[in-house]
């Protein structure tokens, strides 16, 4: 804990961030143990150099025609489809999480992402396997898990989806 008052709030959520991050995305790999908050924060700032360099390539990949909307509870939601790297970085900064160094991913075929807004309000970027159409992840701001009419929302989108496909 010595040195964390060093590094401010701001500073110190982005560190905790960057450390979920690397949990979640790299199973196993990730540990905090040899690292001060100074260690921490300068791979903080390194990383997010990297994102910024990637987040300007520039790619395009066409929509795959999976945005919804629906009411639900007297509230409009909606799935956009997210098809530049553009929208990826504009959506990773909204959101406050790394979204934007996947678009190699989305121009590939690997991976279909999506913002679910109430409204105009974004609420979660939603990673989509094109192959399966399963969730491999949805995250709110800040990488926080969805809140349970978030779920619900998704799981109408993904069964009207599924059902205008002729799936079950």
């Amino acid at each position: 804990q010595e040195g964390l008052e060093e590094l401010g709030d701001g500073a110190c959520r982005r560190v905790l961030a960057w450390g979920w991050h690397r949990h979640h995305e790299q199973p196993g790999s990730f540990s905090w143990r040899g690292r001060t908050p100074r260690s921490a924060w300068r791979e903080t700032v390194a990383e997010r150099r990297v994102w910024s360099a990637s987040s300007h390539r520039g790619l395009r990949w066409e929509p795959r025609g999976w945005g919804w909307q629906g009411e639900l509870r007297g509230q409009l939601w909606s799935a956009k489809e997210l098809t530049t790297s553009e929208a990826l970085r504009d959506e990773s900064i909204a959101m406050q999480h790394c979204v934007r160094g996947y678009d190699l991913a989305c121009q590939r075929g690997d991976s279909a992402i999506f913002s679910l807004c109430c409204g105009e309000e974004r609420h979660l970027t939603v990673e989509l396997r094109p192959q399966t159409m399963l969730i491999v992840q949805a995250r709110g701001r800040c990488n926080r898990l969805p809140r349970r009419a978030e779920v619900e929302v998704l799981d109408r989108w993904l069964s009207e989806l599924r059902r205008s496909r002729g799936e079950r």
